[in-house]
């Protein structure tokens, strides 16, 4: 008789872990872009210094103006250290960082869905900065 109690429990632990583990993963969050699974997760209007900080952090390494930071000598000229740079390839950041994903190149981490979040939201909203008040 004890021995078919703990069977019974420990096939209703079971059952219960099955049901848990159905219930997180039928929610489809991970289908949802971050914005939409949770759009608190990122400043519903982020200011320049936020998207500043994003490009400073994961950008101007290699879009920086040249010198010695620049990843490939010769390679194109934007920069993303000016106010002025930034806005002037605006398109260009969204297209290939925040919506294509393939910035930065080879094994340099990406931009996060929080940092693609911030980025898109700030282009959305007018892109306000200093030189585009």
């Amino acid at each position: 008789m004890t021995r078919s109690r703990s069977g019974t429990g420990r096939a209703f632990a079971v059952a219960a872990l099955f049901v848990a583990a159905a219930s997180v993963t039928s929610c489809g969050a991970g289908e949802k872009t971050l914005g939409i699974a949770d759009p608190l997760a990122a400043p519903l209007a982020p200011t320049y210094e936020e998207a500043k900080s994003i490009l400073d952090r994961k950008c101007v390494g290699c879009h920086g103006g040249g010198g010695e930071s620049e990843a490939e000598p010769g390679s194109d000229d934007r920069n993303y250290s000016s106010c002025a740079g930034i806005l002037a390839d605006l398109n260009g950041i969204l297209s290939t960082s925040v919506v294509g994903g393939s910035m930065p190149p080879g094994a340099l981490p990406r931009l996060t869905e929080r940092e693609k979040l911030i980025l898109d939201r700030w282009a959305a909203l007018g892109a306000h900065s200093p030189c585009n008040p």
